[in-house]
């Protein structure tokens, strides 16, 4: 997860290691539900792909603004 902060600097605030894997959990326990209403069997099928990344939008502005 270090690595990937590292990858993905953006100005503004950073999510620490330990809120990327909160989010990390919770996005990856979403998963199978958003799959589920897709009717995939991957999480790189476009419709998924594009939920899961809508999540996890959602969720860095959740626990960046709760802080």
């Amino acid at each position: 997860m270090r690595e990937v902060c590292n990858a993905f600097v953006s100005p503004g605030s950073q999510p620490t290691v330990q809120e990327m894997m909160k989010m990390y959990g919770e996005l990856r326990g979403n998963a199978p539900e958003v799959m589920r209403r897709a009717g995939a069997h991957s999480l790189f099928a476009a419709r998924v792909f594009s939920d899961l990344c809508l999540g996890a939008a959602a969720l860095r502005k959740k626990y960046l603004e709760v802080g």
